[in-house]
Formats: structure tokens, C-alpha cells, sequence
């Protein structure tokens, strides 16, 4: 059978662990994962977009130039934008692929839901009285919960990559 005391300063020691080597930790995490995701996103989003302008532009150009010149004096320029018209458009939808693969917007948003659940639970243990009857068993039952949704956290990343496995 465990042994030892839990009085107050135990707890309070328990709570100040909890707080700063697990949520605070998670709130760091989950923080710097959101805006990474978001901005990856936004970067993809932007240059994907920027890139089939930038398809319209050649194929303008380019009739532009066969509509307008000798075809043997814009030859070279015409080839050119030819291969241009041709990459161009691969490299938008591989920056779309790439940002519909990677979900990065569902892991932006599971790391809010993380977040608010980790703000929450801060300030339940923040509020948490050391000294108070069963003070113990409240801290065990916040971690408990907070233990469950992390577990949830998993399982969740789980089911994606089987998810992707089997859809690749």
C-alpha cells in the first residue's frame, strides 16, 4: 500500500507540478502549433493563388503574342511561356495538394479546442484550495479529465493517419 502524507503542501506542490510542467507546457505547444498551422495555411493559400494568377498572365501574354507577332519573331518567348503555362498551374495544385493533405486548418482548430480546454483546466486548478477537505481527489479528478482529453487528442491524430494510410 502507498504511504506518506497528503496534506496541503503536498497538493499544492502537486498542483504547482501540474500547472507548470504539464499545462503551461501544453499551452506553449498548442499556441505555437496553431500559428504555425494558420500561417503555413495562409502561405499555401496565398501562393497557390498567386501562381494560378500567374497562369491567367502567361496564357494572355502568350496569345498576346501570337495574336500580334510575326510567329518567327516571338518564337522563343512564345516556347518559353509555353513551358511556363505548363509548370506554373503544377506548382499551384501541388500548394493545394499539399494544404489539403496536411489539414493544417483542422490541426489550427484542434489546438484552440486544446487550448481552451488547457486554459480551463488552469484555472480550475488555480482555484483549487490545498488546504481544503479532499483537496487531493479534486486535483486528481482535474487531471484525470485533462488525462482523458489528451488521450482523446491521440486517438484523434490515430484515426487520421489510418485515415490517410488507407486513402493514399
Amino acid at each position: 500500500m502507498p504511504t506518506g502524507r497528503v496534506d496541503a503542501l503536498w497538493v499544492a506542490a502537486a498542483r504547482d507540478a501540474a500547472l507548470g510542467g504539464l499545462i503551461d507546457e501544453q499551452i506553449g505547444y498548442h499556441a505555437a502549433r496553431r500559428t504555425r498551422s494558420l500561417g503555413a495555411a495562409h502561405w499555401l493559400a496565398t501562393w497557390g493563388e498567386r501562381l494560378f494568377v500567374a497562369v491567367l498572365v502567361i496564357v494572355l501574354v502568350k496569345l498576346g503574342l501570337l495574336w500580334g507577332l510575326d510567329i518567327e519573331t516571338g518564337h522563343q518567348a512564345v516556347l518559353d511561356l509555353g513551358l511556363a503555362g505548363a509548370i506554373v498551374p503544377a506548382l499551384s495544385a501541388a500548394l493545394f495538394g499539399v494544404r489539403s493533405y496536411t489539414e493544417l486548418e483542422m490541426l489550427a482548430e484542434q489546438s484552440k479546442t486544446m487550448l481552451i480546454a488547457l486554459h480551463r483546466a488552469r484555472q480550475q486548478l488555480q482555484s483549487l484550495a490545498p488546504a481544503a477537505p479532499l483537496a487531493s481527489q479534486a486535483l486528481g479528478k482535474e487531471l484525470a479529465a485533462l488525462a482523458i482529453l489528451m488521450l482523446e487528442e491521440l486517438d484523434g491524430w490515430n484515426r487520421m493517419f489510418r485515415e490517410k494510410v488507407v486513402g493514399a
